[in-house]
């Protein structure tokens, strides 16, 4: 499903995917909420305008407040509700310029547990105002609210 609220989408991949130790499930968020801070990665361009990357990028991610993202992303034409917080979660950098842009919306926002040596898939860049703007938020679609609709495709 594609809204202007979520990027969550359903498709048919159609044929079955061959896990290996390149390509394994990821790892879902379904407890409780945390104040986590998380990990974004992708290929998308590193200044407006420029060319898609080449490497794979990770950009520490900090989580914002509600308050902070309901201010930020009022309800408007485009964005009918707004910044809804049970489908939605805001990160980004109050301190750094590094930003997600073009090319990485889709990409996954993970949290890691370094005692476990484990990350956990969190959300989906979804959208975002501007690239290299310090303390510019993201929107991320929620995993742990799309999880029973992501479980039902793939563990039907």
């Amino acid at each position: 499903m594609i809204t202007k609220t979520n990027s969550a989408m359903d498709f048919c991949y159609g044929l079955p995917i061959a896990f290996s130790s390149a390509v394994l499930p990821a790892c879902l968020q379904v407890d409780a909420e945390s104040d986590t801070d998380a990990y974004f990665t992708g290929w998308g361009v590193q200044k407006i305008n420029g060319e898609l990357s080449d490497n794979l990028q990770a950009i520490y991610q900090m989580r914002f407040s509600t308050e902070l993202c309901k201010s930020r992303f009022p309800p408007n034409r485009i964005l009918m509700d707004g910044y809804v917080n049970t489908t939605q979660m805001c990160y980004g950098q109050e301190d750094d310029t590094e930003t997600p842009c073009q090319g990485d919306s889709g990409g996954p926002l993970q949290s890691t547990d370094h005692e476990q040596c484990v990350f956990t898939l969190i959300g989906v860049l979804s959208f975002g105002l501007s690239c290299n703007v310090r303390g510019e938020p993201r929107v991320y679609s929620r995993i742990k609210y799309y999880v029973p609709w992501i479980e039902e495709i793939v563990w039907p």
